[in-house]
């Protein structure tokens, strides 16, 4: 049973859920997306986490929004750092997963410690804020406003979607043996055709290569001629098939 001093707790959990549905289930309907995210990014976090962190008292409306704002975008920048050290990157998926298991985590725990009678937080004569509080709430309005009109022009943001083609002799196999890779960090499915050519003629070519995002293809090719000149491996997308996409070159064979 749920008490009546977290039913706050019991709505931003909700919230939060409703989010991460949103994401997962890919909403396109104008608006809807955003209305349900952004507070998983600038407020349901900091909430939460607050909340764990001051359970005995009652903060008013200033300090909770504060705190809230303060802590969401302390959360943000350390989910981005790593986040960013997984194979999935920066994408929705992780960092939906991340924001939503710190609010529920911080629900959970505020939940458990609140006590049933709220202690009210002294606080300063007159103004609701003291200067340090006010300073914090100003630089977090203004960093909330920053992130919104990134958010609005996509064009801002630069994409860090790619396609990585590797190659590589394989002296422990032998001279002419060298290890290929292709991996699509892009958003979507992938088709992709891989050649390569010794002293500019073609002694490879492969099949349709299709991989998903995030996966990769790693081979071993082992080469039928004499590798003493240049080898090169050449990557072309599917959908594009005269245009070389990716080019590595191994000088002398990479000797």
């Amino acid at each position: 049973m749920v008490n009546h001093k977290s039913i706050d707790l019991l709505m931003v959990a909700t919230l939060a859920i409703l989010a991460a549905e949103a994401t997962f289930s890919a909403i396109n309907a104008p608006f809807v997306l955003p209305l349900l995210t952004l507070p998983l990014v600038f407020l349901l976090p900091g909430y939460a986490l607050t909340s764990a962190l001051f359970p005995k008292s009652a903060l008013g409306f200033p300090e909770t929004l504060t705190f809230s704002l303060g802590l969401s975008l302390a959360a943000d920048i350390i989910g981005g750092l790593v986040i960013n050290l997984t194979p999935q990157g920066l994408s929705a998926v992780p960092w939906t997963v991340f924001l939503c298991g710190v609010t529920l985590g911080g629900c959970a725990v505020a939940a458990l410690n609140r006590p049933q009678r709220l202690e009210p937080m002294p606080s300063p004569s007159g103004v609701g804020l003291s200067v340090g509080q006010t300073v914090l709430l100003g630089l977090s309005i203004v960093v909330v406003a920053c992130a919104l009109m990134l958010v609005r022009d996509q064009s801002a943001q630069p994409s860090t979607r790619f396609t990585e083609l590797w190659a590589q002799p394989d002296s422990a196999m032998g001279q002419n043996v060298f290890d290929v890779g292709v991996r699509n960090s892009e958003s979507q499915n992938m088709e992709y055709k891989l050649e390569i050519k010794v002293g500019g003629n073609l002694v490879y070519q492969s099949s349709s290569i299709a991989l998903s995002p995030g996966e990769t293809l790693e081979k071993i090719i082992i080469l039928q001629i004499p590798v003493n000149q240049d080898v090169q491996a050449f990557l072309y997308r599917m959908d594009d098939p005269g245009k070389m996409y990716r080019e590595v070159v191994l000088r002398n064979g990479g000797k």
